[in-house]
């Protein structure tokens, strides 16, 4: 998966329709921040996690389900060290678009309304219930090798529940698009350039907005400043790489956009408590044990 727009990697290349149960270990890290064109489905079989939709930030329980509506920035991140197993089902809208009449009529009017970016699905509201039932029926069915009609009756019963309820009513969420659009243009700025040095000027100016603004909208959307948001994403991606390759901590620090390997060191140790020499063997030592 891209780190900022999304390209989905569906189950199947000739049916666009991904689908996964994950479990989210308790970390200090958020998923990556995305948006994709596709609709996405949620559902939480156990633990807790939060959801940050276009700055919006939820907790969803065992049980819960969520509607997320398409081309919305939004990323997952554990909820008070707790540990979370959940469903997601994302599938590409125009599966749905069987007759120019039904996406016009029965598609599009939810797909554009940019008041809904989600609606959290609860059990204890029929509607909302079957919706969270079809989407375990829609895991199981992956596994059949004959799953398509099944799917396709899942999918459409699911959109009548999201049109019938949702798709004529006026306002559930407070979206300001040319807010969310800098942002999007942020995130991928930083995550194309992490390896370079970054001012945060250079940050702002790839949204088309001031530096203030820049604070402000990486404080809506992430709860800290976009150089810390930096500093973040080069943390992680400074674990994949010492989790996969076997490149020294000094190559490490710089492949990762670090100025130096004191300051990487520094950063590290700050985030997470102990240095990245005391990570790595951790890590080997961890490996010693389960071989």
């Amino acid at each position: 998966m891209n780190n900022f727009f999304e390209n989905v990697p569906y189950n199947h290349p000739k049916f666009p329709i991904f689908i996964k149960k994950e479990n989210i270990l308790s970390t200090p890290f958020t998923s990556h921040i995305n948006w994709h064109n596709d609709i996405e489905f949620v559902k939480i079989l156990s633990g807790r996690i939060n959801y940050c939709i276009d700055g919006e930030v939820i907790e969803l329980s065992e049980g819960d389900g969520l509607y997320i509506n398409a081309n919305q920035v939004h990323y997952n991140f554990s909820s008070n060290n707790n540990d979370c197993c959940f469903l997601c089902v994302i599938f590409d809208p125009a599966f749905l678009c069987t007759k120019k009449h039904y996406e016009e009529k029965y598609i599009l009017p939810v797909l554009t309304n940019q008041t809904l970016s989600h609606y959290i699905l609860k059990t204890d509201t029929q509607w909302e219930k079957n919706i969270l039932d079809y989407i375990e029926k829609i895991y199981d069915y992956k596994s059949d090798e004959n799953f398509e009609p099944e799917l396709y009756s899942a999918f459409f019963s699911i959109w009548a529940s999201i049109y019938k309820n949702l798709g004529k009513k006026e306002k559930y969420t407070f979206s300001n698009t040319e807010m969310t659009d800098a942002f999007k243009k942020m995130v991928s700025h930083i995550h194309l350039h992490y390896k370079e040095k970054i001012t945060l000027e250079e940050i702002a100016s790839s949204g088309n907005v001031g530096k203030t603004t820049c604070n402000k909208i990486f404080n809506v959307y992430t709860g800290s400043s976009p150089v810390n948001y930096l500093t973040k994403h080069r943390l992680k991606k400074s674990i994949e790489l010492m989790n996969t390759t076997n490149l020294t901590l000094t190559q490490i620090g710089f492949e990762c956009g670090f100025s130096g390997a004191s300051y990487f060191a520094e950063a590290f140790k700050k985030f997470f408590g102990y240095s990245p020499s005391a990570y790595k063997k951790l890590q080997f030592q961890t490996s010693e044990l389960n071989t």
